[in-house]
């Protein structure tokens, strides 16, 4: 049966990357948790697809508005050629649900890109407020629920070692500076 919620969060998303959705559902290891993946192709350009969790709001994120929990959905986009996407945030959304791992601008989980591609240049993914779709994927309020969307962004060890010793507002300006492309999971760290 298809969770109401997941299914409202899939539409506005949806029409938030503006492309063809389609949804998959992911499994761990032991085939004991799942979670389905919005995949919508050519977003946020031609040769990329943009991907969001359908089911980590209902997990406790720690924040509230107006006395009421924010679920959080997790989004990603990358370039068509990398194909390991909506597990590694498949694996970020388990990494909530069976270990309470936080998922709040501004943290990283460690080595999750590194369990899909070991010759990766950045490891890690920093969750940050997506900016990619515009205002679309702002907190909101759907069916009752409030729903914040945070980005999946490839992290490499040494961006990592500045987050950790000069802050995220300080690695944020870098990152501009520096005009990554944040689809690109196999970029060089600007480190």
């Amino acid at each position: 049966m298809v969770d109401k919620m997941n299914k409202i969060i899939a539409q506005h998303t949806a029409e938030v990357f503006n492309g063809n959705p389609s949804v998959d559902r992911y499994y761990d290891r032991d085939q004991s948790t799942f979670i389905d993946i919005l995949c919508c192709k050519n977003s946020p350009t031609a040769d990329c697809s943009s991907y969001c969790t359908l089911g980590t709001y209902k997990e406790d994120s720690g924040y509230y508005y107006e006395g009421k929990k924010i679920g959080v959905e997790i989004v990603a986009a990358c370039y068509d050629s990398v194909d390991f996407v909506p597990n590694m945030i498949a694996s970020c959304a388990f990494n909530l649900i069976k270990d309470g791992m936080q998922i709040a601008p501004s943290v990283v989980q460690r080595n999750v890109v590194y369990e899909y591609d070991p010759a990766t240049k950045t490891p890690h993914v920093l969750f940050m407020l997506p900016f990619l779709w515009g205002e679309g994927l702002k907190t909101r309020e759907l069916n009752g629920s409030y729903i914040s969307w945070l980005y999946a962004m490839p992290l490499s060890d040494n961006e990592l070692h500045v987050l950790d010793e000069k802050g995220f507002s300080f690695l944020d300006k870098e990152f501009e500076k520096a005009n990554i492309d944040v689809c690109d999971y196999t970029r060089e760290s600007i480190f």
